[in-house]
C-alpha cells in the first residue's frame, strides 16, 4: 500500500514509531495494572497524537494537502495541523465507528467513554468530509451536533489485499479436518454462538465433515470462553489457538473445511465489512455468518455464503447438517464468493474510491 501511495502521490504515515509504541505500551499497562485505566488512555493518545503530528507537520511544509485519517487519534493530530496551518489542510475521516461506541465495549468505565464521547463531537466539528465503512456510520456520524453542515459522506465498506492472500499457504495440514473461528474475543462478536453451533453439530454428526473447531484469535472474553467450554464434556471438540499471526490465521482458514463468522449488536456497535468473512470467501473455505451489518450487505444467501440469524446458534448446526448432506452446490457458492471479493473488495478498488473521494471538491 506504501509504495501503490506514492504513486499516486501520496504519503503514507504509520502512527507511532517502534520506540515511542514500546514505551507508550510499558506505561498503559503500568497504568492499567494499578488501576488507573482513564489515566492509560490519555498517555497513550497523548503519545499517538505526538508522534503523528510530529510526522504532519514535517510533511506539510508550506504545501496544502488532504489528509485522510484512520481513527481519532490520526484525526486529532490532523486538526492540530489544520489548525496550525489555517486553509491547507482538508481533512478526510475514515469511521468504522464512533470512538465513543468502541470504549463502550470493552470498558464500563464512564469517564472513558465521557472522554471519546467529547472527543467524537469535537473531531465532528473540524473534519471535511466522511467515509463510512458501512451506511450506520454515516447515520451515526449525522446524529453528533456539529456545525459543519458542508461535510460531504460516502460509503467504503473495507477491503483485503488479494495479492497477498494469494501467498497462503494451501498445503495440507496433515491433521484431522477442521472448522475455523477466526475473531477478537469481544462481546459484539458471538463467538459463543459460534461455538455451540460448530460442536453441537460435531458431537450429533454420525459422519461429520470436521471432528474438531478451532478458535484464533484473543480478547477480553478469553477466560469465561476457555472456562465455559473447556469444562463442558464436549472440550475436545474445541480448541483455543489464541493469537496467531495474520499469515498463520489466513493459513488455517484455507485449510478449513467451514469459517464460521459469528456477531450480535452490541449498542450502536454494529458489524461492518469484516474481514475475516472477505478473507474467507478469497479463499473459498465456505462462510457461515450472522445476518447483521456489513456481513449481511455483502453475503447473498446460498448465493456466495450462509446467513444466520445473530444468536441462533441452532441455525449454524442445521446449515452445516445441510452442507453434510450436499444439499448446496457448494463449489458454485465458494466460486461465486470469490469473483465477488475479487471484484469489489480488493485494497486497489478501496484505495481509488478513497482517494477519488478525498481529492473531490
Amino acid at each position: 500500500m506504501k509504495s501503490s501511495l506514492s504513486n499516486k502521490n501520496h504519503t503514507f504515515i504509520l502512527g507511532l514509531s517502534k520506540k515511542e509504541s514500546f514505551v507508550a505500551k510499558v506505561i498503559s499497562t503500568f497504568l492499567n495494572l494499578i488501576g488507573f485505566e482513564s489515566v492509560s488512555l490519555i498517555v497513550k493518545s497523548l503519545s499517538l497524537y505526538k508522534e503523528l503530528n510530529n510526522v504532519l507537520q514535517k510533511n506539510i511544509g508550506t504545501h496544502s494537502y488532504d489528509i485522510i485519517t484512520h481513527d481519532r487519534y490520526s484525526a486529532l493530530a490532523a486538526i492540530i495541523a489544520k489548525y496550525r496551518n489555517k486553509d491547507k489542510i482538508s481533512i478526510t475521516q475514515v469511521l468504522h465507528a464512533p470512538f465513543s461506541e468502541q470504549f463502550l465495549i470493552t470498558s464500563n468505565n464512564k469517564t472513558i467513554y465521557a472522554m471519546a464521547k467529547f472527543l467524537d463531537i469535537a473531531i465532528s466539528k473540524q473534519i471535511d468530509k466522511v467515509i463510512g465503512v458501512d451506511q450506520l456510520q454515516i447515520d451515526l456520524e449525522k446524529k453528533i451536533e456539529c456545525d459543519n453542515t458542508d461535510k460531504k459522506y460516502i460509503v467504503v465498506p473495507n477491503a483485503i489485499d488479494v495479492k497477498k492472500l494469494d501467498l497462503v499457504n494451501t498445503s495440507a495440514f496433515g491433521r484431522n479436518k477442521y472448522a475455523v473461528i477466526v475473531r477478537h474475543l469481544h462481546e459484539k462478536n458471538g463467538v459463543e454462538y459460534g461455538v455451540r453451533g460448530a460442536i453441537n453439530y460435531i458431537s450429533k454428526s454420525s459422519n461429520p465433515i470436521f471432528d474438531k473447531l478451532l478458535v484464533i484469535g484473543s480478547g477480553p472474553l478469553k477466560e469465561k470462553l476457555h472456562k465455559e467450554f473447556h469444562e463442558d464434556i464436549k472440550a475436545n471438540l474445541i480448541e483455543f489457538k489464541g493469537s496467531l499471526s495474520n499469515m498463520e490465521a489466513l493459513s488455517f482458514i484455507k485449510n478449513a473445511e467451514i469459517s464460521i463468522v459469528p456477531s450480535i449488536p452490541v449498542g450502536n456497535y454494529i458489524e461492518a465489512t469484516s474481514l475475516t468473512m472477505l478473507e474467507s470467501m478469497y479463499l473459498k473455505t465456505p462462510l457461515i455468518a450472522s445476518n447483521i451489518g456489513g456481513l449481511a450487505d455483502t453475503i447473498n444467501h446460498l448465493k456466495n455464503g450462509f446467513l444466520v440469524e445473530p444468536r441462533e446458534h441452532e441455525q449454524i448446526t442445521e446449515i452445516i447438517f445441510e452442507i453434510e448432506k450436499g444439499t448446496y452446490d457448494i463449489e458454485k457458492i465458494k466460486e461465486t464468493a470469490y469473483v465477488n471479493v475479487l471484484e469489489n473488495y480488493s485494497s486497489e478498488k478501496w484505495m481509488n474510491k478513497i482517494l477519488k473521494f478525498s481529492e473531490s471538491e
